[in-house]
């Protein structure tokens, strides 16, 4: 997902963050949340997907993944194990997200297009496409109430899609960056984007958070972070903490999973993890968050390390901010996702999409 930041005004800023914030500053999850600790999650047999897989969404019945790749768009019924493969004229997609009602897909293109297309759930086909004025888009977001498409790039940064109209209704220009990793908060206020420096070297050397307001656009806060390259970001669904994971190039220090309250914006803690941290998704009681450790950490030159670190995939506790859990994985995972009833997730790993039993 993405990163940048430089620590912005305090003072107003801050004021505006809290006031307009109804989660502001109280931190804690409910002490029900605390009762018994769920059992480990147990990895299911593996379903061979035809095209490399880039992503996963599963719809809001819990029914499908829809698999998103360079050559097509893979939709697996999970209970059947079926395999239906839709191809495409021209390219595949990075990203896949589902409107509320779960009728309508949406697929961004992949590292080529700056597109979104709207795809016919019931029908499997492509009903429009909304061309956004940017380079590759990199992460999707649905707004709680369902009217908004979020989507994150390198330029202008973010927009807004009006889903019903299917067009772009707002811009906002982040700094020049890897924009990676969006979240909108549960009660549709805030926008959440991490930023880490360009691959290609230019813009400012940052890892950060931005906040943005949903309503008018405008950057509320942009926040530095202290993990190297931030990547994804999910909000709790009381909408009271924020995680961001690192798909970090460092191998002298651990990895983490930063954690802050969404009313103040300060780290509250810091969640050691395995390797480079891509894709995270917390269960619907927002209990549990699971984070994809991956193996393949190295410095930007090329040079490998931690070599005895293995792909896995970690539970964290988001009450006691521990680490509950370590599943191994046969290889490196690119996405993770969690069913909306809370009973299963999916992990996609290479060519292939993996099941995952919840305790």
């Amino acid at each position: 997902m993405t990163g940048r930041r430089t620590l912005a005004a305090l003072g107003v800023m801050m004021l505006a963050l809290g006031g307009c914030s109804g989660q502001a500053g109280k931190g804690d999850t409910s002490a029900e949340q605390t009762a018994t600790a769920k059992p480990a999650p147990k990895l299911g047999e593996p379903i061979p997907i035809e095209h490399e897989v880039w992503s996963v969404a599963i719809t809001p019945d819990s029914r499908f993944a829809y698999v998103a790749n360079p050559e097509s768009l893979t939709i697996v019924e999970l209970a059947s194990r079926k395999v239906e493969t839709i191809p495409f004229l021209s390219e595949g997609g990075k990203q896949v997200r589902f409107s509320r009602d779960g009728k309508q897909a949406y697929l961004a293109g992949n590292y080529t297009s700056g597109a979104v297309r709207f795809i016919d759930t019931a029908t499997r086909a492509e009903t429009a496409t909304v061309d956004v004025d940017s380079g590759p888009l990199s992460d999707l977001a649905v707004a709680p109430d369902g009217r908004h498409l979020y989507a994150v790039s390198a330029f202008p940064g973010l927009v807004r899609i009006d889903v019903r109209r299917q067009v772009v209704d707002l811009t906002v220009d982040l700094p020049d960056a890897e924009h990676e990793g969006i979240a909108v908060s549960p009660d549709g206020r805030w926008v959440y984007v991490t930023s880490a420096p360009a691959h290609s070297g230019g813009g400012p050397p940052i890892n950060a958070l931005t906040v943005v307001d949903a309503t008018s656009g405008k950057v509320v806060k942009t926040l530095q972070l202290p993990g190297d390259r931030p990547d994804d970001v999910v909000v709790t669904p009381d909408g009271k903490r924020i995680f961001v994971s690192y798909a970090t190039y460092e191998t002298t220090k651990p990895n983490f999973v930063s954690v802050l309250d969404a009313g103040s914006l300060a780290v509250v803690a810091k969640v050691p993890v395995t390797g480079r941290s891509y894709a995270m998704a917390i269960t619907p009681d927002g209990r549990q968050l699971y984070v994809t450790g991956m193996d393949e950490k190295s410095v930007a030159d090329g040079t490998p390390g931690m070599d005895d670190l293995k792909p896995a995939i970690e539970v964290i506790d988001t009450t006691t901010n521990a680490v509950t859990s370590t599943v191994p994985l046969p290889s490196n995972s690119r996405d993770l996702e969690i069913a909306p009833n809370g009973h299963l997730a999916v992990v996609v790993d290479g060519n292939t999409l993996i099941p995952i039993t919840l305790g």
